[in-house]
């Protein structure tokens, strides 16, 4: 397992990247994306953030993979492979018709696995 956090700016946005360390390859099976939003703020916001998954270590739209329009408690059993210093990046964003009141969120992303020695 590995994870990420970030808190999220004034414009509601913010990304993380995970790294698979030299050596090893990831296979993951799951990943889940959550804020630390309010209940209230969930029913009174007329938006969740928008979560997108990139295989990069940065948002880039061609090395796009998924995403989700509740960027809050959503998750994933999609399967991706990693190499040892490949990475998977996980970038929030406010709906450009919501609101920007998701600053200061702090947004986490997890993904699950198997991890394999690389032979050297």
């Amino acid at each position: 397992m590995a994870t990420g956090s970030v808190v999220l700016n004034a414009a509601g946005y913010g990304f993380v990247t995970i790294t698979c360390p030299g050596g090893v390859r990831w296979t993951i099976g799951h990943q889940s994306v959550s804020t630390n939003i309010s209940r209230a703020a969930l029913e009174s916001t007329p938006a969740q953030p928008v979560a997108s998954v990139y295989q990069d270590s940065a948002p880039n739209q061609s090395n796009y993979i998924e995403g989700t329009y509740a960027g809050d408690k959503s998750s994933s059993d999609s399967t991706l492979e990693l190499l040892g210093g490949e990475s998977v990046c996980c970038e929030w964003d406010t709906p450009a018709n919501g609101v920007a009141d998701h600053a200061g969120l702090t947004a986490t992303y997890i993904v699950r696995g198997l991890q394999f020695q690389t032979e050297a």
